[in-house]
């Protein structure tokens, strides 16, 4: 599934739900043909940051401690990107449990 919500129209976000990927493609000058491909795996994608502050931006944290940050058009494209690597990771996850948590914090003044 290819995401075309992203701001930046010389980057693309390309999910392979089945194949257990994320391919990143970043055109490297004004020309398209001229593309750079990173693929990383289902097991390399460490974490999924939604800001607070911006509700389009998002940062993925990589194996080997890189982060990577991107800005889509809108929360609906990002919140469905979000989705499809999380449908992708428990998809080709080992592990019997799934790693999804919610957490709420809350204060009570007085």
């Amino acid at each position: 599934v290819k995401t075309d919500g992203l701001k930046n129209n010389k980057m693309k976000l390309i999910v392979d739900v089945s194949g257990g990927s994320l391919q990143i493609m970043k055109s490297t000058r004004d020309v398209k043909e001229d593309v750079a491909t990173y693929v990383h795996t289902h097991d390399k994608i460490l974490q999924l940051i939604k800001s607070r502050a911006t509700n389009t931006k998002l940062t993925i944290k990589l194996a080997a401690s890189k982060q990577k940050e991107f800005i889509f058009e809108d929360m609906r494209k990002r919140e469905t990107f979000c989705q499809l690597v999380q449908q992708m990771k428990n998809m080709h996850s080992h592990s019997s449990e799934i790693d999804q948590i919610s957490v709420y914090i809350g204060s009570w003044n007085m």
